[in-house]
């Protein structure tokens, strides 16, 4: 078996997408080191065969996602994985792709879990921004990036900018339920 845990897996990029979808659900069923340990996995196999890609970009923000929402923002590597996805997206999909949102939210959520507000903010303001000119004003996908800037408002005691955001937030949630 291949390092990605199907037979011909760097041969089949069916089998790739569905180790992807694995993990996927592993991280949202919070099984978080079985995430780890697969997403690591299939990123190994990936780097020694391929140079970067947009399968690779994918499988680096579920390892970060998986990594600091298990608590470990502070281990150094996390910040070159996150980055490392946010290069290879604005390399491969441009500056505005809403998949560079999600990158750009894993890498805010783990500077504000290392407690570096001042760097986390632009970082979200920026994945807020591109998510709402993919999707317009009024999607519910925005909620999570919205309350990411509204918290991070909060924590840095910015709170002329937190109370808009979570009154927005209110509205956006409102509106879709």
């Amino acid at each position: 078996a291949a390092a990605c845990g199907f037979t011909g897996c760097a041969r089949a990029p069916d089998a790739r997408q569905a180790k992807v979808r694995e993990i996927r659900a592993l991280v949202d069923a919070s099984r978080l080191e079985q995430a780890e340990q697969a997403a690591r996995e299939l990123l190994s196999g990936l780097e020694e065969r391929d140079p970067p890609s947009l399968l690779r970009a994918e499988v680096l923000d579920l390892l970060v996602e998986s990594l600091w929402k298990q608590g470990k923002a502070g281990q150094g590597e996390i910040l070159t994985l996150a980055n490392a996805a946010v290069r290879t997206r604005e390399r491969l999909q441009g500056p505005d792709h809403r998949d560079l949102a999600g990158s750009l939210n894993n890498l805010a959520m783990t500077l504000y879990r290392r407690g570096d507000y001042g760097g986390a903010k632009p970082v979200c303001a920026r994945a807020l921004a591109i998510q709402e000119r993919a999707v317009g004003p009024a999607d519910l996908s925005l909620v999570k990036y919205l309350n990411n800037c509204a918290v991070l408002h909060w924590e840095t005691g910015d709170y002329a900018r937190a109370r808009p955001a979570f009154e927005l937030l209110k509205e956006r949630v409102a509106a879709n339920t």
